[in-house]
């Protein structure tokens, strides 16, 4: 005797896919529909949830961060990244402990 699943036996997707095809919908709006009607049991709308997210949500990646050098104050040496930095406040707080004595007041 074969071991595991008997050949044409249904799967959750083969299950999905006939149902679908009944109501003449795709895969998808079937289970959005299954996660939008509130007489559904919690369990069975959060696994329509689950299946639908991948289409319908982008897996976010991760991204590399460059490593900014710091801005020497010499305006003729700024790069375009460094000016960035500055503009977006990423420089504040490291300008303020440049400018030793200045804006205090004795």
């Amino acid at each position: 005797m074969p071991a595991g699943r008997p050949k044409g036996s249904m799967n959750k997707k083969s299950r999905i896919n006939l149902v679908a095809a009944k109501y003449n919908l795709k895969p998808l709006d079937y289970m959005l529909q299954i996660l939008n009607d509130d007489d559904e049991e919690p369990a069975k709308r959060f696994a329509a949830a689950t299946a639908a997210a991948p289409y319908c949500h982008a897996r976010l990646s991760q991204v590399e961060t460059r490593d900014v050098t710091e801005y020497d104050g010499n305006p003729d040496s700024i790069t375009t990244d460094q000016l960035a930095a500055i503009v977006s406040g990423a420089g504040r707080s490291h300008d303020a402990a440049k400018k030793k004595g200045k804006g205090k007041l004795h």
